[in-house]
């Protein structure tokens, strides 16, 4: 179910999702055209990103908290578990 809410500038936007972090939005286009870079950005993402939003969540005292967090991957659709700190199936 998605929640969809105005905001002050008049854009609709989901009322419960989280942040987007795009890395991409900086590179030019023909990155994406090289499928190893690609493969080679997303696994840099997935061990380096990951692991430094996993160490904010668990500073930030995230462990406490009674909701799930997930951080979800796009590109294939994958999902980590903040809390229980393992990608899930």
């Amino acid at each position: 179910m998605n929640i969809l809410t105005g905001n002050h500038d008049g854009f609709t936007r989901h009322a419960l999702d989280g942040f987007l972090f795009q890395a991409d939005s900086k590179l030019d286009c023909s990155v994406f055209e090289d499928d190893d870079m690609i493969d080679e950005i997303d696994n840099f993402v997935k061990d380096y990103l990951v692991t430094f939003l996993q160490e904010c969540f668990n500073d930030a005292g995230g462990k406490l908290s009674k909701i799930p967090y997930y951080l979800y991957y796009p590109n294939t659709g994958a999902a980590y578990d903040l809390l229980s700190e393992k990608w899930l199936e």
